[in-house]
Order: structure tokens, then C-alpha cells, then sequence
């Protein structure tokens, strides 16, 4: 009996480190397909930046790109279960199956206009001409302005519209073909501030950021946004554009995982992004301004992945955790072995 008993323990712990052994070192490699494309290359060079990184924690994990023209076929992808990471504005972000591990940056809503146009607010837009500037998202922007056109009461087909490059906005609207620049983005890269310096250049004064005032009403009927103030000079300092600080709207940019991958692993890749931030925005311009989701938050149309909410609710198992459930495990099957064998 003792001999039984010596042969079943040390065969518990040969396959228990057969298995950790093989969990660690001989484990096929895990590709996580992974969505780029579609908003000139920021989603590349964030994904490229992290691989590395994830990679030094999670040894067996790669990225396995996929190229989409825009983000709504991205997101498409997502919902019908081809992709597994994607990084998506939350107005083009799948619902079914995104989840989300952190919120990236998020892209202003501004009406840009030169000083003394006339247009107080968006309803005043009617009869008017407005330019969108050219950016991969653009076709989605001008879904914004539909939406908020419909909020203010605006027929939509009231309001032109000009695709235009963000540099050439004070030429248009210097030569009376627009009077105002819609734009969706961040204020201090990219079209926005593009559009804003242009107007200066050309009108010889810096432009007005038009407040919306009804940003938490707006919110309350369409909940992808998020009513935010926009700070005084967050554009420029010198001259301050916005000279003070409005109430506008934002569109969150969030990191998402389909419903389906593990929770253990979206908590590291949460780990990862959350404590190595400094090294990514070396890397990347606008990293630094990644931040936790609200894991409190159950209104949200994307809703937080139950492994981040693991992660930043300190509830993550770390690794004397995982060797406390291990020493465990074994100790109640060696406690089952060793009954079955003294009524054998």
C-alpha cells in the first residue's frame, strides 16, 4: 500500500509538470488576428508597439494582422467572428461581440469657425456650407453631423457639404465657397487643429470653437457620445484656440476584444498596456492619454471584457495565485488518490 501510494504521488506530480511544461514551453502559439487599416496607420503602429511587449509576458501570443479599407469593415469582421482585436471610435465599434479593454484617446466634435460668421449654433447652419476635411474617417464624420443636424431639427440636405484637406479650410472659406469646418478628432493632432491654424493663416484671426450647450442632452438620446469640456488653448496657446473653455462632444476611441477571448488574457494585455504606458507613447504619439475604462458603468453600449474588469478591479489572479489554485488542485486529487487506493 505505501508503495502504491509513493508511485501514485509521484505520478500526480510527473503530470503535473507535464502539463506546466507543456502550458509554458511546448504550447502551440496562440495568433490573435488582429484588425488595421482604415484610419492612416495609427492602429498599426499602436498593435506593432505592443506585440513586443505582450509578447516579453505571454511568450506563445502573436498578432496576426488583418488589412481593412475602412473601420466599419473591421468592425464587421468582428461581429462575424474574424477578428479578435481592433481598435474602433465607438460610433463604428461592433456591439454584439466588442468588448472593451481600455479607452485609447478620445475624438473631439468641433464646429470651427472663422470670428464674425453669423452661426450661433448648429441650427443656424441651414443655407450654409459646411467643410468636412478629408481623413479616412470622414464618411463617418459626416454621419455625426447628420445626427446632430437631426437633433437641432436641420434637414439634412439644408446643409452642403465640401470633402476638402484640412489645410485648405481658410482658402475656402476666405473665398465665401464655405462658412464653417466640421471636424471628429483629437485637437492636438490631425485635422482638427490643421483646419483650425488654416483659418487663421487665412482670415488673419485665429477661429472660434463653437460651444454646444446641449452636449448632455445630446448624450441622453445618443449614447456613443460623451458630453466633455474642451480646455481653454488646447488647440493653441498663442493665440488660445478656443480662447475659453466649451462644452462640446466627444466619441471615445476605445482597444477592443471580441466576447470570445479569454479573460486571463485580455487582463494581460490590459497589464501590459496599463503598466508599460511610458514605453508605448515613446513609441507612439497620443499613447499617453490611454486610460480605464469605467468598469462601474453597465449603460454603455460596450460594455467593459470581464478580463479587464478582472485587472483594474484588482481581481486578477497573479502568478502566486495561480501556483496557490495549482498546489491545491494537486493536493485535492492526491487526497482523491490516495482514498480510491486504501479502499482498492
Amino acid at each position: 500500500m505505501r508503495r502504491i501510494l509513493v508511485f501514485m504521488a509521484v505520478a500526480a506530480l510527473v503530470i503535473a509538470a507535464g502539463g506546466y511544461v507543456f502550458s509554458h514551453f511546448l504550447q502551440p502559439r496562440l495568433f490573435l488576428r488582429v484588425a488595421i487599416g482604415g484610419d492612416a496607420g495609427s492602429a498599426q503602429r499602436f498593435m506593432q508597439a505592443l506585440a513586443p511587449l505582450l509578447s516579453a509576458e505571454r511568450s506563445r501570443v502573436r498578432f496576426r494582422y488583418v488589412a481593412f479599407s475602412t473601420a466599419s469593415e473591421a468592425a464587421q469582421a468582428m461581429e462575424r467572428g474574424g477578428i479578435d482585436l481592433m481598435i474602433a471610435r465607438s460610433d463604428i465599434a461592433p456591439v454584439q461581440r466588442g468588448r472593451t479593454i481600455v479607452i485609447m484617446r478620445r475624438s473631439l466634435v468641433a464646429l470651427i469657425l472663422p470670428v464674425k460668421s453669423g452661426i450661433e449654433n448648429f441650427a443656424d447652419l441651414a443655407g450654409k456650407t459646411v467643410i468636412i476635411p478629408v481623413s479616412p474617417a470622414q464618411a463617418q464624420n459626416e454621419i455625426v453631423l447628420d445626427q446632430l443636424l437631426d437633433f437641432y431639427s436641420v434637414p439634412r440636405s439644408a446643409v452642403s457639404r465640401i470633402f476638402a484637406p484640412a489645410a485648405d479650410a481658410g482658402r475656402l472659406i476666405r473665398e465665401k465657397r464655405a462658412q464653417a469646418v466640421f471636424s471628429v478628432g483629437p485637437y492636438q493632432i490631425g485635422p482638427l487643429p490643421e483646419a483650425a491654424d488654416s483659418i487663421r493663416r487665412y482670415m488673419k484671426e485665429p477661429p472660434t470653437i463653437k460651444e454646444i450647450a446641449e452636449a448632455k442632452a445630446v448624450v441622453s438620446k445618443l449614447s456613443r457620445f460623451e458630453a466633455v469640456e474642451m480646455p481653454r488653448g488646447a488647440i493653441s496657446g498663442n493665440p488660445a484656440i478656443p480662447d475659453e473653455a466649451v462644452d462640446t462632444l466627444a466619441l471615445p476611441v476605445r482597444l477592443l476584444a471580441a466576447n470570445t477571448l479569454s479573460s486571463q488574457l485580455v487582463a494581460d494585455i490590459a497589464r501590459v498596456i496599463t503598466t508599460r504606458k511610458a514605453t508605448l507613447a515613446d513609441m507612439v504619439p497620443g499613447a499617453s492619454q490611454i486610460e480605464a475604462p469605467d468598469v462601474e458603468d453597465k449603460s454603455t453600449a460596450l460594455p467593459v471584457h470581464q478580463g479587464a474588469i478582472a485587472y483594474f478591479s484588482g481581481e486578477q489572479e497573479n502568478w502566486f495565485d495561480r501556483i496557490e489554485s495549482f498546489i491545491y488542485a494537486g493536493a485535492l486529487l492526491l487526497s482523491l488518490l490516495g482514498s480510491l487506493a486504501a479502499w482498492f
